[in-house]
């Protein structure tokens, strides 16, 4: 469990990827990304996320962490320790605003002690207000790897040791 005070935190664990959870994990990525409203050029589907998570996860470059209400699946961070970045970072968005996504993300900070990074489709502007409300610093603007769109990343600083 992570530690707060909000009333309803009890509720809400955390722990790592289990194979059967890949299914919801795809489901919350698809549901977390189109409600944010941004068009891409090339709109992300269940069976291409889900493809994606597999992947990642079967050849190491991911290290899955869910939050769980219930036995259910409503959010998760995706890391990439040994590159010191965030891959990928949603909650269902029936449960924003709980405190989950700053859970997930202090988590992951966690397993990245000497700083890491994230980015965001620059046009994702609750996404950017969440992660400066998060302590993260905006390093600058960029361009999609792949799609080409505009995105910002956001970094943490190292953990003091």
């Amino acid at each position: 469990m992570f530690p707060t005070d909000e009333p309803w935190a009890p509720l809400i664990g955390y722990r790592p990827v289990a194979a059967g959870d890949l299914d919801c994990i795809a489901k919350v990525w698809l549901s977390g990304w189109l409600s944010t409203g941004i068009p891409l050029a090339e709109q992300p589907t269940f069976p291409i996320l889900r493809t994606r998570i597999e992947r990642e996860i079967a050849t190491g470059c991911w290290q899955v962490t869910v939050a769980v209400i219930d036995g259910e699946i409503v959010g998760f961070v995706a890391i990439s320790p040994a590159a010191g970045g965030g891959e990928q970072l949603f909650v269902a968005p029936e449960h924003h605003r709980q405190g989950i996504g700053l859970a997930l993300l202090t988590l992951a900070r966690a397993d990245m002690p000497n700083g890491s990074s994230l980015w965001t489709h620059a046009d994702n502007f609750g996404a950017a207000a969440f992660y400066a409300k998060a302590g993260m610093t905006s390093v600058g603007p960029g361009i999609h790897p792949k799609q080409g769109h505009p995105i910002l990343t956001f970094a943490f600083e190292p953990v003091d040791a």
